[in-house]
């Protein structure tokens, strides 16, 4: 029996209790919102659009920042490591001019040294013959001293001996 009743009290309270959670619920839902809590709302919805919004701007120039990075380093590098980078970097940009600059003097300092080596060569070629010119007119001075000299010796008399070996040598021969 005390079971029954307790079984009976419980099914009583349990109906009480859902009763009461539908008048809470209806005068919740009764009630409008204080003026203050309403205008306290109404000014947080409008920071929240204007965060919101801010948000987005911030986002767009987000994106745009990383496109540009992207388009200055080929791909993109993370902004950590590029302000780790110890070396230092210089923007693309100014990478290419210093390339091109180099290149410029590049291409233009092999054609000064062709042209200075042609110069060079034919200079050399010419410098070679003047030699071989010296050399050759040098051979024939020292030639010509030589014939100069035999014929002071032979007029001096010291090819006397000479002389008439060379007459009877012909004589010689002619006898024969």
């Amino acid at each position: 029996m005390a079971y029954e009743s307790q079984k009976s009290r419980k099914q009583v309270l349990e109906k009480t209790l859902l009763q009461l959670k539908s008048q809470t619920e209806q005068q919740l839902s009764s009630l409008s919102p204080a003026p203050a809590v309403a205008k306290d709302t109404t000014n947080l919805s409008l920071q929240l659009g204007s965060l919101e919004q801010k948000n987005q701007q911030l986002q767009n120039e987000l994106n745009k920042l990383q496109r540009i990075l992207e388009q200055e380093f080929g791909e993109f590098a993370s902004i950590d490591k590029l302000e780790k980078d110890e070396q230092g970097w210089k923007r693309r940009q100014q990478q290419i001019e210093l390339l091109k600059q180099k290149l410029s003097q590049e291409n233009n300092q092999p054609q000064d040294v062709r042209g200075d080596l042609k110069v060079k060569q034919i200079a050399e070629k010419k410098q070679e013959e003047k030699q071989a010119k010296l050399d050759s007119f040098a051979a024939m001075v020292r030639l010509i001293r030589l014939y100069l000299l035999a014929a002071t010796f032979y007029l001096e008399g010291g090819g006397r001996e000479t002389q008439s070996q060379h007459q009877e040598g012909p004589r010689e021969a002619q006898s024969g």
